[in-house]
């Protein structure tokens, strides 16, 4: 009777879903007709025409944003994978493990090699492909019991790195990660069964993150928003995968080796070889699936300056990979819902264009005059305020767990100057002249507050235009009375504008890192055990680093127990401690503990005790 109850909630939760999705479109179709049939005076002069023109060009962009993003969306909870079961008795097919490196620090490789090395799956090996050729990582991979391979060039970057790699390795699947991510120990066997059917090319899985990204951390919303990536791989790419549309995210993945080979490897042409290796290998007909649970945790870009290259790397190579001739014949073979998403997924990169006007007209009204909508006040605030509500609860019944609906807008905001100037690149200079380039985004820390002027200087300009057009349309508001329901909502939209601006200000000002090593969520009984005394205390990990963990028991344990205290992992580790703090909960019945471990005399099989119980599996991830 309670699953019969829980299967009519799922479905009128369904049907309301459906039904927002219906009335969304719907009205967003007819708020532009709208727009452009009644709102735009073409009569009017060049200079006022062209301006009206591209603003309901933006507002079209906007609604086929959206129209894409909701009906990708709207099944995203469907035909979702299911955890494996494997039958270790039976011989399983053998697996080569690719780790992807150019420059990254040892202390980065040495975790991500350690947990790659700790995959429980015993028909494996694990390959370090170093791009940097350094002697010292060849050593730290015979310490560690993995292989290691390099190459005299960089040709074709991470592309060709794993494609020479190919050519001395024979598993039957492959894995990639690229260096700063690391697995939990069941990243395979939770998934590898789904390859049973010969059609499947490719498994991808979420890039997570437990470190913040530079709208967390600069913004100190830590608490309050998701790593910016958390919407598209927890909504965006389940919804796709729905239409045999799933992206390779480029890490994190598994693929059948026979299917790469004859998809001719990785594309060593494009500065986003994931995305072109999608085209090719659906193309073919293969699948590839999408697994919506974080299997492996990655390391942000947390800088403002790293979030911008990475970004605009991301759209100059997609945008080159779907409007480059020579992959034509691939889009031509796809599905129709396939070649809609894969053009549309790229559109999106478009947006700094209708951001940058969405931020301009507004102001543009209220200091130059310029009014590219005429209508009657109650009008405009009718069709906008009905189309915004609808696509704001849309928005919130599908992703609101993993976003925050405004700070789309503050992301856009932050970043559409900056990418509006590549993508202008990347259109007006021919290939011949500037080749695009293949980089690694650092993924390193600012020591102490940073301002780069670069990114600070254009947000700061526009910060400036909107609080002149704000005061000059309050003053405006005494003078005019005759356009005040104009002047209104031009400062109500102009003032939206500044906040998002604000916003942008503050991300371009990158915070110092306070933690050197991220806290990764487990739960594992421990012992708190001293040789003082005669006995032994209980707790539960909720975290735990490399150098520290979070406990949580409800027995006080007492301070001096602490001195010279060691804690028992569940693979009996034991590590020295020291109490950092205690915060007692009285009225929930229980105690958390901070405390330091002392792992800098640890020996490498300890260090891989200690990173298997951290990256043992990820089933607490989703709820950090």
């Amino acid at each position: 009777m309670k699953k019969k109850q829980e299967n009519t909630s799922i479905s009128s939760s369904n049907k309301k879903l459906l039904f927002l999705f219906i009335l969304a479109n719907i009205w967003g179709i007819f708020y532009i007709i709208w727009r452009a049939m009644y709102t735009i005076s073409y009569r009017t002069d060049k200079v006022t025409l062209i301006w009206s023109l591209l603003l309901l060009a933006a507002e079209i962009f906007s609604l086929v944003i959206f129209t894409s993003f909701s009906l990708a969306v709207i099944k995203k909870d469907k035909n979702v994978l299911q955890k494996c079961k494997l039958d270790y008795d039976k011989e399983l097919p053998s697996v080569d493990i690719f780790l992807c490196s150019l420059n990254e620090d040892e202390e980065i490789l040495r975790q991500s090699l350690t947990a790659c090395r700790n995959i429980n799956y015993p028909n494996k090996n694990v390959y370090l492909l170093d791009d940097g050729k350094r002697p010292e990582m060849f050593e730290l991979t015979k310490e560690i019991g993995c292989h290691y391979i390099t190459r005299d060039n960089n040709k074709g970057y991470k592309a060709g790195n794993i494609n020479n790699a190919l050519k001395q390795t024979n598993g039957q699947f492959i894995v990639i990660f690229d260096a700063d991510h690391v697995p939990v120990s069941n990243f395979i066997s939770e998934i590898i069964c789904h390859f049973d059917n010969d059609k499947v090319s490719l498994i991808q899985t979420p890039q997570h993150f437990f470190d913040l990204d530079p709208f967390q951390k600069n913004l100190f919303l830590e608490r309050h928003i998701n790593n910016e990536q958390e919407l598209f791989y927890r909504i965006i790419e389940p919804g796709l995968a729905n239409y045999g549309a799933t992206i390779c995210g480029g890490t994190n993945f598994i693929i059948r080796r026979e299917h790469l080979e004859e998809a001719g490897g990785f594309p060593e042409n494009t500065i986003t070889e994931d995305f072109a290796l999608s085209f090719r290998l659906a193309s073919k007909g293969y699948k590839i699936l999408y697994y919506n649970k974080p299997l492996a945790t990655g390391k942000s870009t947390s800088t403002f300056k790293e979030y911008i290259k990475q970004r605009s790397r991301w759209a100059k190579g997609n945008i080159q990979v779907v409007f480059n001739p020579l992959n034509l014949k691939y889009i031509l073979k796809l599905s129709p819902m396939q070649a809609f998403f894969s053009v549309m997924g790229v559109t999106y990169f478009f947006y700094c264009f209708p951001r940058l006007i969405f931020i301009l007209a507004p102001a543009f009204f209220l200091i130059f005059g310029l009014m590219p909508v005429h209508i009657v006040f109650y009008q405009i605030v009718l069709f906008q305020l009905v189309y915004f509500s609808l696509k704001v609860g849309f928005f919130i019944c599908t992703s609101g767990r993993y976003r925050n609906f405004l700070f789309t807008d503050v992301y856009e905001t932050a970043t559409s100057p900056f990418m509006a100037g590549e993508i202008l690149k990347l259109i007006l200079i021919p290939p011949f002249i500037v080749k695009q380039k293949f980089f690694v985004t650092s993924k390193s820390s600012s020591d102490s507050y940073s301002l780069n002027l670069k990114y600070f200087i254009p947000i700061f300009v526009i910060f400036l235009m909107l609080v002149f057009a704000t005061l000059k349309g309050v003053n405006d508001l005494a003078i005019r009375p005759e356009e005040t329901g104009a002047i209104m909502v031009n400062i109500f939209w102009n003032t939206f504008n500044l906040i998002l601006v604000i916003y942008a200000l503050r991300v371009t000002i990158d915070r110092s890192e306070t933690r050197r090593h991220v806290r990764i969520p487990a739960r594992h009984q421990v012992e708190i055990t001293n040789s003082h005394y005669n006995k032994a205390y209980r707790a539960i990990t909720l975290n735990i680093s490399e150098t520290g963990a979070l406990l949580i028991s409800d027995i006080l344990i007492p301070l001096e127990f602490f001195i010279e205290s060691e804690m028992l992992l569940p693979n009996n580790e034991k590590y020295f401690i020291e109490h950092i703090e205690t915060i007692e909960r009285n009225e929930e019945g229980y105690y958390l503990y901070r405390v330091k471990l002392n792992t800098e005399t640890v020996k490498s099989k300890d260090y891989w005790g200690l990173v298997d119980v951290m990256f043992s599996n990820s089933d607490f991830w989703d709820n950090k």
